[in-house]
């Protein structure tokens, strides 16, 4: 899985103050700085460095 850091400081925001969300929250495998929060719904490719990664599909959780 991975996911944007806005994307999840943005969740941050519309959940209670007393709940600690973080990366591990969503079992984040990679978690990208650098765009905008929910980008990465729209992305078909990903490339960090020599590796480029195929994006099939949202993840429900």
């Amino acid at each position: 899985l991975c996911i944007t850091k806005p994307s999840i400081e943005d969740v941050k925001a519309r959940v209670s103050a007393d709940k600690n969300i973080s990366a591990r929250n969503f079992r984040a495998a990679v978690v990208i700085e650098g765009c905008p929060a929910f980008d990465e719904d729209w992305w078909m490719e990903l490339r960090i460095g020599d590796v480029l990664f195929q994006c099939y599909e949202t993840c429900d959780r």
